[in-house]
């Protein structure tokens, strides 16, 4: 069963179903959310029909989406509207660096123009019209990555290592 490794679910309904079971707005939810210790489920029905009573009573509480001038969402529109709910109401993760920092972005452009010197000399270009491209990619991937100092220090140690074995 989906649900069985879940300490709590919540049911979507547009409908009020006349069930004892406390009512949640995305907003309260994911506020709810944030503060339980445990693994949450939301339970989304289909589209032409929504969750049956018997699949209502299987969850721990119910939630809303507020409509206006309609009944209830399409399946697609509600897991976006209580995925956005849940992003934008979660406490912003903070990340423990210990002694280290996050690498600014010229540590990361340093790093990018020493492995791309390691690269050339290595002869890894074969072909000089995608190097701008596989540079371009490999610039995105450490910008999206968000490195600390001591990651790119870690990289230059892999690169150091590896440029020694590959002249021996």
């Amino acid at each position: 069963d989906a649900l069985s490794d879940l300490n709590c679910v919540f049911a979507t309904t547009a409908r009020n179903r006349y069930m004892i079971k406390e009512t949640y707005s995305p907003e309260s939810m994911a506020t709810f959310a944030n503060d339980f210790d445990g693994k949450i489920g939301i339970l989304f029905g289909p589209e032409n029909s929504g969750l049956s009573n018997e699949e209502l009573s299987t969850c721990n509480h119910l939630v809303s989406i507020p409509t206006v001038g309609f009944q209830s969402y399409n399946l697609a529109q509600a897991v976006l509207i209580m995925c956005y709910t849940l992003m934008n109401k979660s406490p912003k993760n903070s990340l423990h660096l210990g002694k280290t920092s996050m690498a600014t972005n010229q540590d990361i452009s340093n790093f990018i123009n020493n492995l791309e010197r390691i690269l050339n000399n290595s002869g890894h270009f074969k072909i000089e019209e995608k190097r701008e491209l596989m540079m371009q990619t490999v610039k995105n991937f450490f910008l999206r990555a968000t490195p600390t100092k001591q990651e790119i220090n870690s990289l230059y140690g892999v690169i150091k290592s590896l440029s020694k074995s590959t002249t021996n």
